[in-house]
This record gives structure tokens, C-alpha cells and sequence, in this order.
């Protein structure tokens, strides 16, 4: 099983999204969590776990992006209602 940091540093089960407490990224402390709350998943090879990794990575490498242009669109707006307003 593989955690992955969050935005505030904790880690991150793979499989259910839950934050884990800092102490739980031992791995004997991962495999208590697998075989309790994930009893489907024990017997998954690790590619299993790389792909969920690598899920969470793309969706919030999408999320920043669309926050960027949010930002973005949001200061054009401002820009544009500060030049009219002058």
C-alpha cells in the first residue's frame, strides 16, 4: 500500500482517500490498516496500488490547473473592472 501526501503533509491511503495520521506511513502500520479496512485489496500485486497512486497524482495535477485559470480569469476581471472604472 502507498501513501501520498496531501496539501498539508499527512499522508493519504491510496485506496480510500483518507487521511492518515503522520505515525501510519510505517509499513506494519499500512498493513494494519489494509487488512482492516481493505480486506479486497489485500491480495492486489503493488502495480495495483502504483495505478491508484498515480490517479490521485493526475487529479491534482487537473485540480491545480483549473485553480490556475480560475485565478487567472478572476484578475483579467479585475483588471478589466479597473480600467473602466478609471
Amino acid at each position: 500500500m502507498h501513501a501520498d501526501g496531501n496539501a498539508y503533509g499527512k499522508p493519504k491511503c491510496a485506496v480510500s482517500l483518507k487521511v492518515l495520521s503522520t505515525e501510519s506511513i510505517h509499513e506494519n502500520k499500512l498493513q494494519c490498516h489494509l487488512e482492516t479496512n481493505h480486506l479486497n485489496c489485500l491480495d492486489k500485486p503493488v502495480e495495483f496500488f502504483e495505478r491508484k497512486l498515480k490517479s490521485i497524482r493526475g487529479r491534482r495535477n487537473v485540480m491545480t490547473a483549473f485553480t490556475t485559470k480560475n485565478r487567472l480569469a478572476l484578475y483579467s476581471s479585475y483588471a478589466a473592472s479597473y480600467q473602466i472604472a478609471k
